[in-house]
């Protein structure tokens, strides 16, 4: 009898499957092949840099990066939120969702932190070599 067997068939463009990985949980890992990235070319720069309170980093050429200025409505809707959710009783099926519908926002925000922050390691790395 015929049947499926997932060891032979051949991988798939875009599957994954949940693996344990070596970290505390379990991560999703793609099953075929990832490309190799390019190799990043050598500039021969390098630069001094200062993480700050004002600003996400200083330069030594003097280049301020900000903090990101996230938008006034997504405040406003994480305001809103926050305050739908203290009028609630708490522990309450109503405070609950209120509580998921917070969680939101807040999860938008850190994401868009952490993408500066990637982005703005990534630039730095093509610009220059060696980073002190």
């Amino acid at each position: 009898m015929g049947g499926h067997d997932p060891a032979k068939a051949p991988a798939k463009r875009g599957h994954s499957a949940v693996r344990p990985t070596a970290g505390t949980g379990r991560a999703r890992v793609p099953k075929c092949p990832q490309p190799q990235p390019l190799p990043l070319l050598l500039t021969g720069n390098a630069t001094g840099l200062d993480l700050g309170v004002n600003g996400v980093l200083l330069t030594a050429h003097g280049e301020a990066i900000e903090h990101p200025r996230h938008s006034h409505t997504a405040e406003q809707a994480l305001a809103k939120a926050q305050k739908r959710l203290s009028r609630r009783t708490k522990r309450s099926t109503r405070w609950w969702k209120a509580a998921r519908l917070v969680a939101t926002p807040h999860q938008n925000g850190r994401r868009h932190r952490h993408e500066v922050h990637h982005t703005t390691a990534r630039a730095l790395v093509r610009q220059e070599e060696v980073a002190f």
